[in-house]
């Protein structure tokens, strides 16, 4: 990919289909977006290691896998050392999370969603629709947009805010080559 491709990748917007992708697992298997089949949604969590926002969605998300059984829930980091990759994995381990979690270390797929900011999060149907993209949580923490937004996919009302500004830690690294 040269930089041209890299610049004039655009956001995706509420109605796009899912990005293609086969990236590594935690779980040393390679991930497709295929295998997210017969979920009523997915959701993936383009998270940092070291964002202190990114840090406060892990429980939550915790909480949201508990609640949602019929979601698939994806753990996308963008790192490339494999140091840091470890140390995220013993961390969501330690939490319980039993979501996948993936290693983007191309960041073909951060690129192919227009990551800026993590923690990013975007909601996709059951036929790989984007529902929402966006923050957590509001600037002042009285909303939760996923929370909100997962509510009305599994209940099949319309998604009442499709799409917000993720609040968080600038990943100018990410749209590096």
């Amino acid at each position: 990919m040269d930089k041209a491709e890299v610049t004039m990748s655009r956001d995706l917007n509420t109605g796009d289909k899912a990005p293609e992708f086969s990236l590594i697992g935690a779980d040393g298997m390679i991930h497709t977006l295929v295998d997210y089949k017969g979920y009523k949604g997915v959701c993936f969590c383009f998270l940092s290691q070291t964002c202190k926002f990114s840090k406060k969605s892990i429980p939550e998300i915790t909480k949201l896998q508990e609640q949602y059984k019929s979601i698939a829930f994806v753990a996308v980091y963008a790192k490339d050392e494999q140091a840091s990759f470890t140390e995220t994995l013993s961390q969501l381990n330690n939490l319980g999370l039993t979501i996948d979690i993936l290693l983007d270390s191309t960041k073909d797929l951060t690129r192919k969603f227009s990551v800026h900011t993590t923690p990013h999060f975007f909601i996709f149907n059951q036929s790989k629709h984007l529902i929402y993209s966006g923050a957590h949580f509001s600037q002042d923490d009285s909303i939760d947009y996923i929370a909100n937004a997962l509510y009305e996919l599994v209940g099949g009302l319309p998604i009442s805010t499709p799409k917000t500004i993720p609040t968080g830690t600038s990943t100018t690294a990410f749209a590096t080559i």
